[in-house]
């Protein structure tokens, strides 16, 4: 899990653990920066800022490799900066699209339920089923066999599917919780 080996590397402690503290450090400007300074200009400096990283990324990956023996997909500075810069952009296009009160957000749904927002309140649970699910033994038969069309329309499918789980989860099971206390007396 420390030094990436060959065929082994797909959760190593390298780089992954950089995504921590690229997300603190990240969060840490949030936080330093003023609420009524966080409105577009911020959001729209986070998307400029995360497609420049990953298109300055995606351009050194041609170049000579940075570290000799890492592979691209699982242990590539480049790469890593590739997935970097998208994790900023989409976090500043979201607000974009998705802010209170903006056209996207009226069109689409109440303004009092943001499907963003409940995602990433049962984020912890939604991790833990997708890894049961995308590693485990039910999708085995899928490992490797769809084309690039069938995997996105199976994305997209994935997505909807745990958004769904997401308000079962928090309608039955959190929303259970009162009434087992008062049930049983606790």
């Amino acid at each position: 899990y420390l030094r990436p080996a060959p065929n082994r590397s797909t959760f190593t402690l390298f780089p992954w653990a950089a995504f921590v503290f690229a997300g603190l450090g990240l969060g840490e400007w949030l936080a330093a920066t003023p609420a009524e300074r966080r409105g577009i200009a911020f959001h729209l400096r986070c998307l400029a800022g995360g497609l420049g990283l990953a298109a300055l990324s995606y351009w050194l990956s041609f170049r000579p490799a940075l570290l000799p023996g890492s592979n691209y997909w699982t242990t590539s500075p480049t790469f890593f900066g590739v997935r970097l810069g998208t994790m900023i952009a989409v976090f500043g296009l979201l607000y974009l699209v998705l802010r209170p009160g903006g056209v996207w957000a009226r069109l689409t749904w109440p303004r009092h339920w943001s499907p963003m927002e409940l995602l990433g309140q049962t984020s912890l649970f939604l991790y833990w089923v997708h890894v049961e699910l995308v590693y485990g033994v039910f999708s085995r038969p899928l490992h490797k066999r769809l084309s690039f069309e069938m995997a996105i329309v199976a994305d997209v499918v994935f997505t909807v599917l745990m958004l769904g789980l997401a308000m079962l989860k928090v309608r039955y099971w959190d929303g259970a919780a009162p009434w087992r206390a008062a049930r049983h007396g606790a």
